[in-house]
């Protein structure tokens, strides 16, 4: 179907969401000879990509052999184009966020949370750490090479009482390559549930994977110390699992470095 600039003015909240997919996993081709937007995700999202599809007809829902665990969604209008560009959508993202032309778009207040919740199912993680200590956090990140565009996403969240807390790191490609990474997130319950609050009211449109896991329950687990006892050499509750020996639990204190046994709980 015709492209008639449906994405000139984002007015609702699946142009906003739409939008934020783009820029998470987009790319916006302005070439004279290959105007092209394409969008890439995991063959597990192809439901999702289906639907904005639907919603914009102007994107086809695009396999290739060389990639089957890969599902894209293109169009090949220059107009739309050049539409992402005066949004703030320019492409290759790194670069153009060094100079201002890749930028946080200019939205109405009740879009954002719309468009940060494209960018989040695109761009974002959510997951519970498997650290023993941290296992009961909901931590929710956002990890990209465009730094000014991430610091907006955080002042965004920080208006709603959100508060993200900002790293950067040096992170290993693909490629062998290393490049500058920058984050913000999330590692305390209550914060990644106001966030997830925040995106997902009146929601329309959203991963459903990722909605299930910001609003599941953490399964506590109690500490190994609560359940065996403290170290029999240093005293130590600080002790660790490591394994089970006949109808025994293995367990070793991180302090001292010995290794004991105790019977399993009943």
């Amino acid at each position: 179907m015709k492209y008639n600039r449906e994405l000139c003015v984002i007015d609702t909240q699946e142009k906003a969401y739409l939008l934020g997919q783009i820029y998470g996993d987009g790319n916006n081709n302005c070439k004279a000879k290959g105007y092209r937007v394409m969008l890439a995700s995991i063959a597990e999202d192809e439901p999702l990509y289906k639907r904005l599809s639907g919603l914009f007809p102007f994107f086809r829902l695009v396999h290739f052999p060389s990639h089957p665990n890969v599902t894209y969604l293109v169009c090949m209008v220059k107009q739309l184009c050049l539409d992402l560009n005066t949004l703030g959508m320019a492409s290759p993202k790194t670069l153009k966020d060094k100079t201002g032309e890749f930028h946080f778009p200019d939205l109405r207040e009740d879009l954002i949370p719309h468009f940060i919740r494209g960018y989040f199912d695109a761009d974002g993680a959510v997951y519970l750490p498997k650290r023993v200590r941290s296992r009961n956090n909901l931590r929710i990140e956002f990890g990209c090479a465009t730094p000014n565009f991430l610091r907006k996403i955080q002042e965004e969240l920080q208006k709603q009482g959100i508060e993200f807390t900002w790293y950067e790191r040096e992170k290993k490609a693909g490629n062998g390559k290393y490049y500058h990474s920058c984050t913000i997130l999330s590692s305390n319950q209550e914060i990644s549930r106001k966030f997830a609050d925040f995106i997902y009211k009146d929601a329309t449109i959203y991963l459903d994977r990722k909605k299930e896991m910001c609003y599941t329950e953490p399964v506590y687990r109690p500490m190994a110390s609560s359940l065996y006892g403290n170290c029999p050499y240093c005293s130590s509750g600080n002790i660790i699992r490591a394994g089970i020996r006949a109808g025994k639990r293995r367990l070793k204190c991180k302090d001292c470095g010995k290794r004991f046994t105790r019977p399993l709980p009943k």
